[in-house]
């Protein structure tokens, strides 16, 4: 199969309700790790670019989303999902089926919410001692 991972798409698409059915921390993790195995299965190539590097809470920016399939399958692609911004919305697409080695374009208008909390680098969350930084331990560090 390694020559042809596309093969197993069908196998796995079989498998996704069953674990998403479960509703158990686990089984969540399992289910993302079934998606991200879909994903590489079937070659998929998925990119986000905003149109500047900042943006203010209550703000809007422009994002330009490309997606394309390096095997020979059929994926349609329906929505986008963003994270790591509260209350990140769902963006629902026309159903797109994606060609073969063909890059699809989809400009999307992304609002930020007013909640949203401005970022800054890890070590600047906590005021330095003098001329040290309070770190937190890697597993306190927020994923961006």
């Amino acid at each position: 199969m390694p020559a042809h991972p596309e093969a197993l798409l069908p196998l796995l698409a079989e498998t996704r309700p069953l674990i998403a059915a479960i509703h158990d921390p686990t089984a969540e993790r399992k289910l993302k790790e079934l998606d991200d195995t879909i994903v590489e299965c079937a070659s998929l190539w998925l990119d986000a670019a905003a149109d500047r590097g900042s943006v203010t809470p209550g703000a809007s920016l422009k994002v330009s989303l490309t997606a394309l399939v390096r095997s020979p399958v059929q994926v349609t692609l329906l929505g986008a999902k963003l994270t790591g911004m509260d209350g990140a919305p769902a963006l629902d697409l026309a159903p797109s089926v994606l060609v073969f080695n063909q890059p699809s374009q989809h400009p999307l208008t992304v609002r930020v919410p007013e909640s949203q909390k401005y970022s800054q680098p890890y070590w600047l969350e906590k005021p330095k001692d003098g001329a040290l930084y309070t770190v937190p331990g890697p597993s306190r560090h927020r994923q961006a």
